[in-house]
This record gives structure tokens, C-alpha cells and sequence, in this order.
């Protein structure tokens, strides 16, 4: 059974993403966004991953990770690949720019699991959070596993020790280097599932609001950042600023009682998330071909903000159920299963739950 408080953030965070990538963001907003819509991620996937990684000796766990994440990771790369490979390399940004990637440079990136090298970039570029999921989840599972006592000094500690002596440009394999500043993340999601703190808080609304707007305020003290390439301006403000703009919004969010286009955003997160840049591209190619403006119409505000919106509605109501319907197993879910249960499926009221639901 779902819960209504992580359909609205998921919801509200893949919108976030969607939108900062827009080209038509404001320097302001940019950066608000930037402060914490991926470590917020982070968190909900602690949250939900929490009862497994728990209950679950090590090795079933990790190959049920591997299948949630490295499946859609590799089916995404491959969409994302070709449509660089056959359209975008020569009508998209990278020809404007005068980019010169080799046909091979993109599935090297794919196979070493990089969204952030100069010159080695999986296609979407998006697509680096998923094998840094991976590797941070098997490093809050392990550090999950020791006593309080040493668990967090040893998660800080080895998430500064990342931030500030891994030299900016390295890239490590499976974006290690980020991963090692998300286990943070991922160990409080885990908390709070396991504490239930969200359901022992009075008067959620206030204390979150009062959250976001500490977090709106030391956002903006601090440089601008992008886990994607490790860039945290001030690591301590970083961190405050994430948990405390994640936590604002999942205070203000967890009474809210469930919605459809919410829960219908939420349930196809997994695809939203890797092809709303290829979405974007075929905007780009509409506004020229067909509307006849120029391609600067995407820095229009007004534009963006609709683009974004249609975006996330043309993925969530059409592109994704279609491929949840014909490739189940990018969700997570069991092919045979799923064909066998269809009509068994459609008269429930709550809808079958895969391992896709353990994903931001």
C-alpha cells in the first residue's frame, strides 16, 4: 500500500528536477532547487528501502537492488544512447556547441557509470543518480548495521572526507564519490522509518515551514551546488541546508491526504526521471521545425514553466504506462506475473507494489 506523504514528495521533487532542467530557470530558484531535490531523493529511498535492507541477508539484498536499479539504469541508457546517437549529436545542443563525443564515448560512460566526465557522459546525463543509488545503498547498508554510537561519526566523517580531498574532476566508477556524501541521506531515511518519527511530530505544518524557511535563507548563503559534480560550496551548509529543506517539505506534506495525480506522478518516478531530457529535446525540435521560433524561446520563464508541466503530464499519463504495460521488469516487476494478473490487478483497489516503489 502506498503512503500518501511520499507520492506528494516524490511527486513534488521529480517536478522540482524537471523543471531545473528547463533552461529556464532563474539564477534564484535554480539554486533553491539545487539546495536539496537530490539529497531529498536520498531520503525517501532510505525510507522506503529501510524494512529490506533490515530484514534481508546481504547478497538477496544486493541482487535485488541490482535488478531495481541496473535494469531501468541500462534499458534508459540504451533509449538515451540511441536517440544521441541517430538524432540529438546532429540537430541537438551538442551540434550547436560544436561537441565532438565519438560514437563509443557514451557507452563507455554507460559501462563505467558516469553522468559527470568532460568527455565520458552516460545519455541522459541524469541517469548517474542511479548506479550512485546503488553504491550509496550498500554503504548505508553496512554502516546501518553498526552501533549508533559509530555509525554517524563514521557516515560524516567519511562524507566530508569525500567533499573535501577527492579532487574536483575525479570520477570514480558508479559515482562513487557522490555516493559516498548520499549514505548520509540514505541513513536518515532509514531513521526515520525505523524511529517513526514522522508520526510523533505536533503541529508538522508549522515546524515545517519554519524548516524551509531557515533552509530558503542558508541556501543562498552558500555557493550554489550540484551533486553531479560534486560541488558543495561550504560542506556543513550543504548538509543543513538538504535536511532541512527534505525535512520542511516532509513535514508540510505528511498530513496531506492521498491524491491521483500525485500518486499517478510518484508511481512512474523510475521513467519521468531518465527521460524528461529526451522529452525536453523533442520540445526543442516542435518550437523550430513547427511553431517556427527561435530555440532561445526555451529561456522564456513563462515557456519553461509550461514545458516542464507538460512534460511530467505527457510521461506520467502516457510515455511511462505504456512502458510499465509492455516492459514490466524496467519496474521491477515480474513479466509472467504481470501478464498472469492483469485482469486480477485492474479490480483492485491498490495497485500491485514492485520493487520500482523503493525508487525516488
Amino acid at each position: 500500500m502506498r503512503i500518501a506523504w511520499i507520492d506528494h514528495t516524490k511527486a513534488m521533487a521529480i517536478v522540482l528536477v524537471v523543471y531545473g532542467h528547463s533552461l529556464s530557470v532563474d539564477w534564484g530558484i535554480d539554486r533553491w532547487i539545487y539546495a536539496f531535490h537530490l539529497p531529498l531523493f536520498f531520503v525517501i529511498s532510505g525510507y522506503l528501502g529501510a524494512k529490506a535492507s533490515q530484514t534481508m541477508e546481504f547478497l538477496p539484498w544486493l541482487r535485488r537492488q541490482c535488478r531495481s536499479l541496473l535494469v531501468p539504469y541500462f534499458v534508459f541508457a540504451t533509449i538515451g544512447y540511441l536517440a544521441w546517437l541517430l538524432v540529438l549529436r546532429h540537430v541537438g545542443d551538442d551540434a550547436a556547441a560544436g561537441v565532438q563525443t565519438l560514437w563509443w564515448q557514451p557507452t563507455l560512460a554507460t559501462l563505467y557509470g558516469t553522468g559527470s566526465h568532460a568527455t565520458y557522459t552516460v545519455m541522459p546525463e541524469v541517469l548517474w543518480f542511479l548506479p550512485c543509488l546503488l553504491v550509496a545503498q550498500t554503504l548505508s547498508y553496512g554502516l546501518a548495521r553498526l552501533p549508533a554510537m559509530g555509525r554517524w561519526p563514521l557516515s560524516i566523517a567519511t562524507a566530508t572526507s569525500a567533499a573535501y580531498f577527492i579532487p574536483a574532476g575525479v570520477c570514480l566508477p558508479f559515482e562513487i564519490e557522490q555516493a559516498l556524501v548520499a549514505q548520509v541521506f540514505l541513513l536518515i531515511g532509514r531513521e526515520l522509518r525505523s524511529g517513526s518519527y514522522i508520526d510523533r511530530v505536533a503541529h508538522p505544518e508549522l515546524w515545517g515551514g519554519l524548516a524551509l524557511l531557515a533552509g530558503s535563507a542558508l541556501a543562498y548563503v552558500n555557493e550554489k551546488v550540484d551533486m553531479r559534480v560534486s560541488d558543495y560550496g561550504h560542506f556543513g551548509a550543504f548538509l543543513l541546508t538538504a535536511l532541512l529543506l527534505s525535512g520542511g517539505w516532509i513535514l508540510v506534506l505528511c498530513r496531506l491526504p492521498s491524491h491521483p495525480i500525485s500518486h499517478r506522478i510518484a508511481q512512474h518516478t523510475i521513467a519521468i526521471f531518465p527521460l524528461h531530457p529526451l522529452v525536453f529535446s523533442g520540445f526543442s525540435a516542435a518550437y523550430v521545425y513547427a511553431l517556427w521560433q527561435p530555440l532561445t524561446i526555451r529561456e522564456h520563464p513563462v515557456v519553461g514553466v509550461i514545458a516542464s508541466l507538460v512534460n511530467v503530464a505527457l510521461l506520467a499519463l502516457v510515455i511511462a504506462p505504456l512502458i510499465q504495460r509492455w516492459v514490466p521488469w524496467v519496474y521491477g516487476t515480474n513479466t509472467a506475473r504481470h501478464h498472469g494478473l492483469r485482469e486480477q490487478r485492474q479490480k483492485q483497489t491498490v495497485p500491485e507494489k514492485s520493487t520500482a516503489d523503493t525508487l525516488p
